[in-house]
C-alpha cells in the first residue's frame, strides 16, 4: 500500500473516531439533562406531598424542559447539562437533609455539589445549600455531619476534576480566568 493511501485511511478512521466520541458525548449530554428532568419532577412531587397536595400539573419540570439553554445543552458535548443533573441531585439531597437531617444526605449532598462544581465551576453558588439545609432543619443534625458533608463536597470535586490536585498552579490560573470573566 502506498503512503497517500495509508494517509488517506489514517484520515477517515480519526474523522471516524471524532464522529463516534461526538456522538457520545451528545449522548451523554442529553442522558444528563433527561435525568435532571426527573430529579426536578421527583423533587416537586416529594415537595407538594411534604405540603400535603397531590396532584397538579409539574410546572418546574415541564417549563425547564422548554428552556431554550437546557435544549441547547442537551444538544452539545459541553459539561452543562452534567453540571445541571448533578445540582438538581444537591438539591433533592439538601431537601431531604432539611427535612430528615440524616447523616447520609449530608454526605450524598455535598458529593453531588462537589460534583457540579467540577462539572462547571458556575455552579459555586449552590454551595450554600448544604450549611443552609444543615442549619435550617428542624431535626438539628449534628455539626460535624455539616463537616463530613463538606468534606464529601471536596472529595466530590477532586473525583470529578482530578487535574486541579495534579497541576494545582493550572487550575488556580483558569479558576482566576473564571473569576475574572464573572465580574466583566
Amino acid at each position: 500500500m502506498d503512503d497517500h493511501r495509508q494517509a488517506a485511511l489514517l484520515r477517515h478512521r480519526q474523522k471516524a473516531a471524532q464522529r463516534l466520541l461526538l456522538h457520545l458525548g451528545r449522548g451523554l449530554a442529553a442522558a444528563f439533562s433527561l435525568l435532571a428532568l426527573i430529579l426536578l419532577w421527583r423533587m416537586e412531587k416529594e415537595d407538594r406531598a411534604a405540603r400535603g397536595r397531590t396532584g397538579g400539573i409539574p410546572w418546574t419540570p415541564l417549563l425547564v424542559a422548554f428552556s431554550p439553554w437546557v435544549i441547547e445543552s442537551a444538544h452539545s458535548t459541553k459539561p452543562d447539562s452534567a453540571m445541571l443533573f448533578f445540582a438538581c441531585a444537591a438539591w433533592l439531597l439538601g431537601m431531604r437533609l432539611f427535612q430528615e437531617g440524616r447523616r447520609r444526605w449530608h454526605w450524598a449532598c455535598g458529593a453531588c455539589l462537589g460534583l457540579a462544581f467540577s462539572c462547571q465551576y458556575t455552579a459555586a453558588p449552590a454551595w450554600v445549600l448544604l450549611p443552609l439545609a444543615h442549619f435550617l432543619s428542624p431535626r438539628r443534625p449534628p455539626k460535624r455531619w455539616l463537616l463530613e458533608g463538606g468534606a464529601e463536597a471536596i472529595a466530590g470535586f477532586f473525583l470529578g476534576s482530578p487535574y486541579a490536585l495534579l497541576d494545582f498552579p493550572l487550575f488556580k490560573e483558569s479558576l482566576a480566568d473564571t473569576s475574572f470573566l464573572a465580574t466583566v
